[in-house]
């Protein structure tokens, strides 16, 4: 068997159980009725870094199982993101949480636009965005 093709299985194999994992969580929030406990930068360092990932594996021209499982791990953290929406007791926190998100679709919606005359200079951006999200996300 060629190489290619292992590394492409094995990217599959990985990206999948890595979406996967997080699915449980989506069940005990939905369970519990909230998402007490779970960091308010964790789950935004988490939505945010999946979606410079998806510009960094499209503007890059990365291999398919990484332009089809990013935006699955991006459904997944959006789902945490409006569960901790959804849950929030706190108008005042909930006001606070619509400004950063917010902010950061701006931010996305910026990235994608330049990124549509400049594929190569912002998808390595986002590259380099995404890994510090994820050397980071799991310190809050």
């Amino acid at each position: 068997m060629n190489s290619i093709y292992i590394g492409e299985i094995l990217l599959w194999i990985s990206h999948t159980l890595y979406v996967s994992c997080f699915i449980p969580q989506i069940f005990t929030n939905y369970r519990l009725k909230s998402t007490d406990g779970l960091s308010r930068a964790t789950i935004f360092i988490y939505f945010f870094g999946y979606f410079v990932e998806i510009l960094y594996a499209y503007f890059l021209d990365l291999p398919l199982a990484m332009k089809v499982m990013i935006p699955a791990g991006y459904i997944v953290a959006s789902t945490v993101a409006f569960q901790r929406f959804y849950y929030e007791k706190s108008d005042g926190y909930r006001w606070e949480l619509y400004k950063i998100y917010g902010g950061a679709f701006l931010l996305m919606a910026i990235f994608t636009v330049i990124g549509l005359k400049y594929p190569f200079a912002i998808g390595h951006l986002c590259g380099w965005i995404g890994t510090l999200m994820w050397l980071t996300y799991q310190m809050p």
